[in-house]
């Protein structure tokens, strides 16, 4: 069985890498399409703190986890 399209999870921690590395070496062996993901969560207050950010706050942690998320996609992208 080969696999024509590979979805790869990546992020910041030591294990993407070598998630990659695997990945890549499956895509080159299959002939397959590798794609690559990374999650940006979306910033999140428990409503049991009782507590309301003001809008730029937010918007300025979901910007951060942005740019982490696109430098994970870049290195994935080099690799």
């Amino acid at each position: 069985m080969s696999y024509r399209d590979l979805l790869l999870h990546v992020d910041t921690t030591e294990a993407s890498g070598a998630r990659a590395g695997a990945a890549i070496a499956l895509a080159r062996a299959s002939a397959a399409h590798l794609t690559a993901l990374a999650l940006v969560a979306e910033p999140f207050v428990p409503p049991m703190l009782e507590v309301s950010l003001p809008g730029d706050v937010l918007r300025a942690q979901l910007q951060a986890a942005q740019e982490v998320a696109q430098a994970a996609l870049d290195r994935a992208a080099k690799a």
